[in-house]
């Protein structure tokens, strides 16, 4: 097989069926495969031990077993067994009390002080933004009890314009969403003999999350920051607004921001709203053969790629959002592509006049 998974440094073999996703906007990709077995102790593996995915040598993820499931009948005894990225734990674990952070201090630096500060010591930051993205010293970032260590995180990546991602071997990865540039054309062309390696595929256009106006209105602090750093305005009167043309119906969505803020940290999360809800609008997903690009690359989250298919009216740069890794004993290998719209986590559309509903006019 391809797919290799080493459990505690040793490769695990007899495997029936693997699947490995990695994912843009996830901290943790995730495994599962399935072998067969008489008792789950003849499989030697248990909940917590170490796994590394590698495909064709390449480093794709490092993470843990949990759970185990075993399923049998008088015909078969089967152990199937999933896991996540070692990062999974900041998902899920918790922020131990209410805290604030005052800037000024870089992304990089705050995400190493809240982890500190939550029992998390060893992981990597890694900054791949372009460094726009630092706390002035009039920024405060709060935190409640039970709040989730990365939806914590998260909230103020997006309002700077950053993704969290990993490294596929547990470090944290923060960057500006440009993407991947590669050489990499995807044709699915009617009455053409380009498609070498696209077997199946579906698109998805989908407005009703969508709106012609979205308005943020900035939430109450705790120190009425806003109103009166703003002159003395009120906090229910801060506001920003970002509008999508593409929408023909009036509809209007009024958001509270994620922290009190002023009209300028509004109207960024209001663009941010409508460029993402672009994109969630648009599902275009394709299964190819084997996991490799036709430069010979292995299919990775991130990468940017040219696509022109006409079954689906998509004629674009896209952004690689998913990558699902699968391989089966005796049925060869796929990949399931999933994409989004290029400038899908920006907090500013690269060009708004190239997204239609149907991408058809978003040329390369």
């Amino acid at each position: 097989m391809t797919i290799e998974i080493l459990i505690n440094g040793e490769i695990f073999g007899s495997l029936k069926e693997i699947k490995v996703t990695d994912a843009l906007n996830s901290i943790a990709g995730s495994f599962e495969f399935s072998t067969s077995i008489q008792q789950l102790e003849d499989a030697g593996i248990k909940e917590y031990d170490d796994v590394i995915v590698k495909i064709d040598g390449e480093h794709i993820l490092r993470g843990y077993i949990n759970p185990n499931t075993v399923s049998y009948s008088k015909s078969s005894h089967d152990l199937t067994t999933g896991g996540h990225g070692n990062l999974i734990d900041l998902v899920d674990s918790s922020v131990f009390a209410n805290t604030q952070y005052q800037g000024p201090m870089t992304f990089s630096v705050f995400c190493v002080k809240v982890m500190l500060d939550n029992g998390f010591s060893g992981i990597k930051v890694i900054d791949e933004s372009d460094g726009d993205s630092d706390f002035t010293k009039e920024e405060e970032m709060s935190a409640k009890t039970g709040d989730s260590i990365f939806e914590f995180l998260k909230k103020y990546a997006e309002l700077k314009g950053l993704v969290l991602s990993s490294d596929g071997l547990g470090g944290l990865v923060l960057y500006n969403n440009t993407g991947i540039s590669t050489d990499i054309t995807m044709n699915n062309r009617y009455a053409e003999t380009d498609n070498e390696f696209i077997k199946s595929g579906k698109a998805e256009y989908n407005m009703s999350k969508r709106f012609s106006k979205i308005i943020v209105k900035s939430q109450g602090g705790s120190d009425g920051f806003a109103g009166i750093a703003r002159g003395g305005l009120n906090v229910e009167d801060i506001q920003g607004e970002a509008l999508d043309s593409d929408v023909k119906r009036n509809r209007t969505k009024v958001i509270i921001s994620k922290t009190a803020t002023d009209a300028e940290g509004c109207t960024k999360q209001a663009v941010w709203e409508v460029n993402k809800r672009r994109a969630d609008s648009i599902k275009y997903n394709v299964v190819v053969k084997g996991h490799k690009a036709p430069n010979g690359k292995t299919w990775r989250a991130g990468m940017k790629i040219a696509v022109h298919d006409t079954y689906a009216d998509v004629k674009s740069i896209m952004l690689l959002n998913s990558v699902v890794y699968n391989e089966a004993k005796g049925g060869g290998t796929t990949s399931t592509l999933s994409f989004i719209a290029n400038d899908a986590y920006k907090l500013q559309a690269e060009d708004p006049t190239k997204h239609t509903n149907k991408i058809g006019e978003g040329l390369f």
